[in-house]
C-alpha cells in the first residue's frame, strides 16, 4: 500500500537511514523481478475535512541517493516501477475495510 503522506516521508530522506518499508518495497521488487510474485498497488489518498483527494504521489521528486538497505539503488529507482502497474485507488478512510478484501 502507498500513502501519499508515507512518501512524502521518503521524498525528505537522507542517505544512509535504513527505512523499513524501503526495504519491503526493494524486497517485492526483486521478488517480482524474479518472477515469484505478482504486485498489485494500491494506492491510498487523503481526507482532509471529510474532502477525499486521489492519490497523486506520481509527482514526487523521489531522492537519487543510495538507501542503506540497497547501496546499488535509489529510492526512486526503487517507487517508479510500482508506479508503472495497474493498481488500485482507496479512500484512506476505506482502506482498512477493503484491503481485508485484497487480503482473500
Amino acid at each position: 500500500m502507498f500513502y501519499q503522506a508515507s512518501l512524502q516521508y521518503l521524498v525528505d530522506s537522507r542517505p544512509g537511514v535504513k527505512d523499513n518499508c524501503m526495504l519491503e518495497f526493494e524486497t517485492a521488487l526483486r521478488l517480482y523481478n524474479e518472477e515469484k510474485i505478482d504486485i498489485l498497488p494500491i494506492f491510498v489518498g487523503s481526507n482532509a475535512g471529510g474532502v477525499y483527494k486521489k492519490f497523486n504521489g506520481f509527482g514526487f521528486k523521489f531522492p537519487e541517493h543510495a538507501t542503506a538497505t540497497n547501496p546499488s539503488g535509489s529510492i526512486k529507482a526503487t517507487l517508479m516501477p510500482f508506479f508503472k502497474l495497474q493498481g488500485i485507488f482507496l479512500n484512506p478512510e476505506e482502506a482498512p475495510i477493503k484491503s481485508v478484501f485484497l487480503k482473500k
